[in-house]
């Protein structure tokens, strides 16, 4: 549940901050980061799906940064409780969120994309993507992966940028 991406990288105070935030059960819309001299504001935000109550229906996830990068919902993704308010339950066959509006933000800087998840068993599929599978600048976590391994691709998987750990 709650998706976001920051045309910026976030400091780790930030994301420890958001982190232990979720841990408590704060809501993403009561969030007063800040550090020094940077502020999580609405402004460094130009995707966030909440997938929160009036946030989302049967058909669209709104998007709450100021982009209005809406997603459409595919194949049935169920309403569950969430880490933070609400999430969405995904069959992993045919359940997704698509969105074909949404562009990265321009000039290559660095970005910051989180959002919790969680899977019982990994096959190897997507847990996360942004961007279309022909498009360079796609982003896709798979999470767990089917060995024990978490994957973050950034464009393609075949040589464009892979990270990956092992949780085993």
């Amino acid at each position: 549940d709650d998706v976001r991406v920051y045309n910026r990288a976030l400091t780790a105070q930030e994301i420890a901050d958001m982190y232990n935030n979720g841990l408590n059960g704060i809501s993403p819309q009561k969030l007063k980061v800040s550090t020094s001299n940077n502020t999580i504001a609405p402004s460094n935000l130009v995707g966030w799906w909440t997938f929160d109550g009036n946030k989302l229906n049967s058909t669209t996830s709104t998007d709450s940064s100021p982009s209005g990068n809406n997603g459409t919902l595919s194949g049935g993704p169920v309403p569950v409780r969430g880490k933070i308010g609400q999430a969405l339950s995904f069959d992993g066959t045919d359940d997704y969120v698509a969105n074909s509006t949404f562009v990265w933000p321009a000039g290559g800087g660095s970005i910051t994309v989180s959002f919790w998840n969680f899977v019982a068993t990994g096959n190897g599929g997507s847990a996360f993507s942004i961007g279309s599978l022909d498009n360079p600048n796609r982003a896709q976590a798979h999470v767990p992966a089917f060995d024990n391994t978490i994957y973050w691709d950034y464009g393609s998987t075949v040589g464009n940028g892979r990270v990956s750990v092992s949780y085993a």
